[in-house]
């Protein structure tokens, strides 16, 4: 098994790869990579993008909303990618906050969502459940409070690419 483990550690670095973090002082535990696997970067690669959640549902819907607007074309050729997809592999940690409901209610606005639940055993838990039950050859573990800009998968695609180089 192959392991590349990338952590980004400030806010510029989170901008070039497509992501805006809403806490006060992004650190790097929120943000790493983790690559999975046999697949050769620069084939094509499926990402499953893990989120833990807690009670967190106004921001959480940002979030979604975020992750279900990326553009899986190349900014530089305008043709598709050999990025070929993504699941988000969401993990409630116990909310009570009526996460699930809104998400049931709303699942046809999230094609790309899989929700999984655990009574409250905290992020760590719940990180390590998505993995277990993610798709795709490379995980992405973003927070709850994370809305990413359309090119996000693109970029890191890209950064795969250049870090294989």
């Amino acid at each position: 098994m192959q392991i590349a483990i990338i952590l980004i550690s400030t806010t510029s670095a989170l901008e070039e790869l497509g992501w805006f973090c809403f806490k006060e002082q992004c650190c790097s535990h929120c943000c790493p990579i983790l690559e999975m696997g046999n697949t050769d970067v620069g084939e094509t690669v499926f990402f499953s993008v893990v989120i833990p959640t807690y009670n967190r549902k106004p921001i959480l819907e940002k979030c979604l909303r975020a992750l279900e607007a990326q553009k899986l074309t190349d900014v530089e050729t305008r043709h598709l990618s050999s990025l070929q997809g993504y699941e988000i592999v969401l993990v409630d940690d116990g909310s009570t906050d009526g996460t699930l409901e809104w998400l049931e209610a709303n699942k046809q606005e999230f094609p790309h969502v899989r929700v999984f639940r655990q009574n409250h055993a905290g992020p760590a838990a719940a990180r390590n459940l998505g993995v277990e039950k993610a798709l795709g050859d490379t995980i992405i573990f973003i927070d709850s409070d994370l809305v990413v800009t359309e090119n996000f998968l693109q970029a890191h695609k890209s950064a795969l690419m250049q870090g294989k180089e």
